[in-house]
């Protein structure tokens, strides 16, 4: 994401048992702005032979442990 514009912070999230990456993370951006830019750039691209899915977080309705963090900046998700 950095590449193409600044990011605040990220957080890949991890398999407690294996360690591994279970696949997809948090982008934090500093305005609205630049996450509609970097979802516009990046959604479909593939890197490294897997296909990014960008899209904007939203909230955890109801059902299952919710948790998180909120930094007051524009929030994207990715999935690849």
């Amino acid at each position: 994401f950095s590449p193409i514009v600044p990011i605040t912070d990220s957080y890949v999230l991890f398999d407690k048992e294996t360690g591994k990456s279970r696949g997809f993370g948090f982008v934090n951006f500093a305005n609205a702005k630049d996450m509609q830019t970097a979802m516009a750039a990046l959604d479909g691209k593939e890197v490294d032979g897997r296909v990014l899915t960008v899209r904007e977080a939203s909230n955890k309705e109801s059902g299952g442990k919710g948790g998180g963090y909120d930094n007051g900046g524009a929030k994207g998700g990715y999935d690849g």
